[in-house]
């Protein structure tokens, strides 16, 4: 034999009438300061429950600092850009940002600046002329050409 009270039954008809907690409590069988106490946990229930949903319902306003984007030909430019649309947004915002779009702002602008100081540095292709040979195979007769070939190209560069 149950002699427990059906709390969803008890819940249902206390949210769909206007029935006091002390003659819902008698009809049903149980304590009215139960009842009560239940009645608490339901509605801070319902609330949190309805709260979230107007939470997940809200769309924060989608915020473009670029319309159009060009094609970024290295990290580094790619960066650049990023900082100038930061400070673009932050001359326009600043003022009436909150506490986490500051922090925001500021891992953006650190993460920016970690691309732009950790990038290999870019080399100019008419500055240099490298060629590599692997000289492992090569005779010591060989080699010792190489070196004078290479001499002489490096001697030939310096007086012209």
């Amino acid at each position: 034999m149950n002699n427990r009270p059906d709390w969803e039954a008890i819940r249902e008809e206390y949210e769909s009438s206007n029935t006091s907690f002390r003659e819902l409590a008698e009809k049903r069988g149980v304590d009215h300061t139960t009842l009560y106490r239940r009645s608490k946990k339901w509605n801070a229930t319902q609330r949190n429950a309805q709260e979230n949903a107007t939470r997940c319902n809200e769309v924060a306003p989608l915020r473009i600092v670029r319309t159009e984007l060009p094609s970024i030909p290295s990290a580094v430019d790619g960066a650049n850009l990023g900082i100038q649309a930061l400070v673009g947004y932050l001359r326009e915002n600043a003022k009436t940002m909150g506490l986490l779009e500051h922090v925001k702002a500021a891992t953006a602008l650190y993460q920016y600046n970690r691309i732009i100081v950790n990038a290999a540095p870019e080399e100019e292709e008419d500055k240099l002329d490298l060629v590599t040979i692997d000289t492992r195979d090569l005779s010591p007769d060989e080699l010792a050409k190489m070196k004078a070939f290479a001499l002489e190209m490096k001697e030939q560069q310096q007086v012209g």
